[in-house]
């Protein structure tokens, strides 16, 4: 039996190559982002985020940032923008006038239709205890979720 010839640093090439594979994987292991490990994110997320956003300006009053976050479907000049701000205040009128006004909103469910199209179902709930399941189609556009006021 014939054994492998040490160097003067007193190791073998032949001893070393087994040890090479598990340190080369153990530092590959720990250069790898953990992001590229573990599954992406929730596809939901950000339609999710971005309807959160809406219910929440709409519920304390700011009509202005709720406004920013609808989709018309269309390139609104700054003549348009105005009376879209009119007609949702006029259904914000109408909804505080029959059911007292928006008290909670909670979303229920979202569905991703597309990359960039989602479905929100919502609950609204108003001030005379009224229960509303509401639907909102949410669009992604340059990377920013809206609601979409048109189909």
């Amino acid at each position: 039996m014939t054994y492998p010839q040490l160097s003067e640093h007193g190791s073998s090439k032949h001893c070393q190559r087994p040890f090479t594979l598990p340190i080369m994987l153990a530092l590959l292991l720990t250069i790898v982002p953990t992001s590229c490990l573990r599954r992406s994110d929730n596809p939901t997320e950000a339609p999710r985020k971005a309807m959160q956003a809406a219910l929440d300006a709409q519920l304390r009053g700011d009509d202005d940032a709720y406004i920013q976050h609808l989709d018309f479907a269309l390139d609104a000049d700054s003549t348009a923008l105005p009376l879209y701000r009119i007609l949702f205040l006029q259904q914000k009128q109408r909804m505080k006038a029959t059911r007292g006004g928006l008290m909670s909103a909670h979303i229920d469910t979202v569905r991703l239709l597309s990359d960039t199209v989602a479905g929100v179902f919502f609950t609204e709930i108003y001030a005379n205890g009224d229960s509303v399941p509401s639907y909102h189609k949410l669009v992604r556009k340059q990377g920013v979720w809206r609601i979409r006021v048109r189909n």
